[in-house]
């Protein structure tokens, strides 16, 4: 396993372009199982909860992030995935 984690790391670093790549996909297709799998447990459940709008809200929500996150648009992705450095 290390062998394999050790051949991906020199991968990442010799096409930065295509880690980055597929990193915003997998945390795109991620934000899209996790936003499913709200929608679903809030529906189902709002016959107990009574704020079960909220995780309806918050599922939707997510899978609209998800699939913004999958989008072709480099500049997009980048959005995501990097942090903004403040002014300070």
């Amino acid at each position: 396993m290390g062998i394999a984690f050790l051949a991906g790391a020199i991968w990442a670093f010799a096409n930065p372009l295509g880690t980055f790549w597929a990193l915003a996909t997998v945390i795109g297709l991620l934000l899209i199982l996790q936003g499913a799998l709200v929608l679903i447990t809030s529906i189902e459940s709002r016959i107990i909860n009574s704020v079960w709008w909220l995780g309806l809200i918050a599922g939707i929500l997510e899978i609209v992030i998800g699939f913004w996150a999958s989008q072709q648009l480099v500049h997009v992705r980048a959005a995501l995935l990097t942090p903004r450095r403040s002014s300070i």
